[in-house]
């Protein structure tokens, strides 16, 4: 499923409990993630719905094909959702795979999210720069979390 940041916003920390490992906090941060990511599409759909009464015919036109690209989006996003949850054998490889890939992904965007706050600690000076910094320096912490994660023995060989 391509996600978009809007409705899904990459996750900027990784803090699993004592007790989860990084296979476990991964699934509960992704079913997180997804639900919040459901719950502000299914919101939007409503907005857009509300939007239609009394717009033109092109108008609303244009608003039902972006209502059908959410509905899709949302149907995506809860079998993904309902995939996490599976215990049978045959979906375990998928389940692995997807969130390898999502996990990626996030891992890619908080990279970008650190390159440019260290390009505007370059243009700024004084308190701005310095928050520039932490704010990279809190992209990289994550990035390389979630980066140790991918590699962590529970996710790599105890996946059932």
């Amino acid at each position: 499923m391509d996600v978009n940041p809007k409705f899904f916003p990459v996750p900027e920390v990784y803090r699993p409990d004592g007790n989860q490992t990084a296979k476990a906090y991964l699934l509960s941060l992704k079913k997180r993630w997804l639900e919040f990511g459901i719950a502000a599409l299914k919101e939007e759909i409503r907005k857009k719905k509300e939007l239609k009464k009394g717009q033109s015919d092109d108008t609303v036109g244009e608003l039902n094909s972006q209502i059908e690209a959410r509905e899709k989006e949302t149907r995506e996003a809860e079998a993904e959702l309902r995939l996490i949850g599976s215990t049978k054998q045959a979906d375990q490889e998928k389940r692995k795979q997807i969130l390898r890939i999502n996990v990626t992904k996030w891992i890619s965007e908080l990279h970008r999210k650190a390159v440019e706050e260290a390009e505007l600690a370059g243009k700024s000076a004084g308190a701005a720069r310095e928050q520039h910094n932490k704010n990279n320096d809190r992209y990289r912490e994550a990035e390389d979390d979630f980066e140790k994660a991918l590699k962590d023995p529970s996710f790599t060989n105890e996946w059932k």
